[in-house]
């Protein structure tokens, strides 16, 4: 179980920049498309699904960013000492 912690940690730690890069650009653009979304309901009909879906995913997305560094810390190999800066 120690290596396969380990392994994880070194792939989502090898990946972070690239994760937080991506969630980030995904999050801004679904949280705008919702608001574009709900202004554009008052001229035409969106369906109700159309509004939710962009609304999670811009969630997801924005917890990604938010919590990506704590699923990092949670695999880190024991008596390591790990600072992450942003």
């Amino acid at each position: 179980m120690h290596v396969i912690n380990t392994f994880i940690f070194h792939i989502l730690l090898s990946l972070r920049g690239v994760i937080l890069n991506i969630s980030k650009l995904f999050s801004l653009f679904f949280l705008c498309g919702f608001v574009i979304v709900i202004y554009l309901s008052s001229q035409q009909t969106i369906p109700i699904a159309a509004k939710i879906m962009t609304l999670t995913l811009g969630i997801i997305f924005t917890m990604i960013y938010w919590f990506y560094d704590d699923l990092v810390f949670l695999f880190t190999p024991e008596n390591t000492d790990l600072r992450l800066y942003k």
